[in-house]
């Protein structure tokens, strides 16, 4: 009984010691050496797909240097995850600063996502002999101008609201955009590796529609009537409407500047000043009354004509020009972490006098690592006033073509004077947008020359303001002023061409 017990317990020994080395030999096949030969082995192969498993795997046991984000970088390279390429070889150069390889693989994959500003900024460590091989000049160079125009069609709203009576409403009047065309033109400019000023200007012509609804007495002779005496003239009175329609002329110059500043990897700082000079030709109406005479009856007796007096009201337009400057001052922040990129902005406008405030934030979402496939968010709230609103796009877009990217977005919220795309764009026209959609079409025809196309479709906001008459608590006559909202459409389209040097 005793031999058995010692030979179980000898069996237990070494299966114990036999576990114990299986585990051993496991655990050191996954130490450097195995990541190493198993990754090399991989990238000599371009097996990517077996070598980014793997080094993600070493990553997430510690097992970082060089090599490793070196061959993971050529494999995301080569996978068109331009995202991780760019992180692998910054932290490759974090091992090896004199590594140009890394620094030029670096840059190449910054250009793939659209990353200009950064790619310059690293291109700005390479040699001497790597960036004339590349063709990049020192010191301060253009990187791009360009050029478009646009036009902006809007349909015409509902008829004004019908009057309940002829006599109770005296005067009506709605105003909205019929027309808008404009010109720009810009140009950045690369000051230093880290640093780039951007400029444009524009030139915008407004016509905006004033449509007119008024109320006049009118006065015409119904009869002349024969009498003993002579004779009797009879009139008849009543309101008479008539609609005028004019156009106010509105023009508009910008001047737009904006600075880029990377302080570090991925990290953006953006300041921008846009102002406006604003001048407006518009019509407004006059009220007035005058003292009329016309013949009450003829006395035949002593050949005497007797008249009678009334109140005729009659309205008058005239001319005023006006000349306004604005302005907004913005500040923006951006920072890619992973596959997304995030935004804070924050801006101040001055239009007429009333100040406002503007505060957004904006998350970008790129899936695969590159711009073949992107989606956005961004939200922006805005105070004037004692009011604030929130303004809400979200955004989707890619490649379509090899070449070619599309985008498309909506908007949803009042976007009277909303800026947008770091005060670039100011929407500081009369009537509010309640809702927005768009598409914006870009194509790389040659390495140099690009060419875009901007659709936009606005849902917009037009006030009638009424005149009328009514009665007060002791029945007397009173003018209350009245008004209300009419929505119409307006499309807008933009084309552009861009030469990159």
């Amino acid at each position: 009984m005793m031999k058995k017990s010692q030979l179980l317990i000898s069996i237990l020994i070494c299966c114990a010691f036999a576990t114990q080395n299986i585990l051993k030999a496991q655990t050191n096949q996954h130490d450097f050496s195995w990541y190493d030969s198993v990754t090399y082995k991989a990238y000599l192969s371009s097996d990517w797909k077996t070598l980014l498993k793997t080094g993600r795997e070493a990553l997430g046991k510690g097992e970082d240097y060089f090599y490793l984000r070196m061959r993971m970088g050529d494999a995301a390279y080569a996978t068109h995850d331009y995202r991780a390429a760019t992180r692998h070889f910054s932290k490759a150069l974090q091992f090896n600063r004199a590594n140009e390889y890394a620094r030029e693989m670096e840059y190449y994959s910054l250009l793939q996502n659209g990353n200009t500003d950064e790619a310059f900024k690293v291109a700005g460590e390479f040699s001497k002999e790597k960036r004339l091989q590349l063709n990049l000049r020192n010191g301060v160079q253009p990187e791009f101008i360009y050029l478009e125009s646009g036009i902006s069609i809007s349909s015409v709203p509902e008829q004004m609201q019908s009057w309940s009576s002829v006599s109770d409403t005296v005067y009506s009047e709605r105003e909205y955009q019929s027309k808008l065309g404009y010109i720009h033109a810009g140009t950045r400019v690369r000051l230093l590796p880290g640093l780039s000023l951007f400029g444009g200007v524009t030139m915008m012509n407004i016509e905006r529609a004033k449509d007119f609804k008024l109320t006049t007495l009118s006065v015409e002779q119904d009869s002349i009537i024969q009498q003993s005496y002579g004779r009797d003239y009879s009139y008849i009175f009543s309101p008479k409407v008539t609609d005028t329609s004019l156009f106010n002329r509105i023009s508009q110059n910008d001047l737009y500047a904006n600075v880029s500043w990377l302080p570090g990897a991925r990290f953006k700082v953006t300041a921008a000043f846009h102002f406006f000079q604003i001048r407006m030709h518009s019509f407004y109406p006059v009220y007035s009354v005058q003292t009329v005479s016309d013949t009450a009856y003829y006395l035949s007796a002593d050949n005497s004509w007797h008249l009678f007096d009334y109140q005729q009201d009659q309205f008058s337009f005239i001319a005023k020009d006006t000349s306004i400057r604005n302005s907004v001052v913005y500040l923006g922040i951006s920072r890619d972490i992973g596959d997304f990129t995030f935004g804070l902005n924050a801006s101040r406008s001055d239009f007429n006098s009333s100040f406002q405030k503007q505060f957004g934030g904006s998350i970008n979402w790129f899936p695969f690592g590159n711009t073949n496939l992107y989606a956005g968010l961004s939200v922006s709230s805005i105070a004037r006033d004692t009011t604030s609103n929130l303004v809400y796009e979200p955004s989707i877009g890619g490649r379509i073509l090899k070449n070619t990217w599309i985008n498309a977005f909506v908007s949803s919220g009042n976007l009277n004077l909303y800026n947008e795309k770091a005060a670039y764009l100011v929407y500081n026209q009369a009537d509010p947008i309640t809702f927005r959609a768009g598409v914006d079409v870009q194509s790389l025809i040659t390495k140099n020359l690009e060419l875009y196309l901007i659709y936009r479709y606005q849902q917009k906001q037009a006030t009638e303001r009424y005149l009328k008459n009514s009665l007060d608590a002791e029945q007397l006559p009173v003018q209350i002023v009245l008004g209300s909202e009419k929505q119409y459409i307006s499309h807008n389209i933009t084309a552009g061409i861009k030469w990159k040097f």
